[in-house]
């Protein structure tokens, strides 16, 4: 629904320079965050917030 990803079926590859990125080094330096909120464009930072 509305094209969200579910994390836990979330599948891939790290590349660095076309090769495959070490599974210590990848931990170490990447990290993904799901979206879980949408904001209005129209809000303000303060509106957002709350």
């Amino acid at each position: 629904m509305a094209g969200r990803k579910n994390p836990s079926q979330l599948t891939g590859y790290v590349l660095l320079n076309g090769k495959l990125l070490p599974s210590s080094v990848r931990r170490r330096l990447c990290g993904y965050v799901v979206q879980v909120k949408i904001e209005c464009i129209e809000y303000s930072v303060i509106k957002s917030a709350f």
